[in-house]
């Protein structure tokens, strides 16, 4: 087996297990570090985004760290109900389907004009 192919194994199988293991609590207590670990180092990110991009203190709270918690504490009420099981009701057509349908017939009835 190459190494790609060996490397490929190991991230499908590391994929599996992160879907059985990776419950919704533990997704919120990810998120929670994360939302913590952007709150203590603030600063440290301000500094950077000044110095790379030359935005002020009170651009980058803004427009980069007050949207990104606020996307946390988002996904963080949503998750349980965004990783429900759902079931797709047979018969249904994928939307995606349905649109490049429409396009296609309607490609068709334009050239015809």
């Amino acid at each position: 087996m190459s190494p790609a192919a060996e490397a490929f194994a190991r991230l499908r199988a590391g994929d599996a297990r992160r879907r059985t293991e990776f419950t919704v609590q533990k997704r919120r207590a990810v998120l929670k570090r994360l939302a913590s670990e952007i709150r203590a180092r603030e600063a440290e990110i301000m500094a950077a985004l000044a110095a790379d991009l030359g935005k002020p203190a009170v651009e980058v709270r803004i427009s980069e760290i007050i949207p990104i918690l606020s996307e946390i504490r988002h996904t963080s009420r949503h998750l349980k109900a965004w990783a429900g099981v759902r079931r797709a009701r047979p018969g249904t057509i994928p939307c995606v389907w349905l649109w490049g349908l429409w396009s296609a017939r309607s490609r068709r009835a334009m050239r015809r004009w």
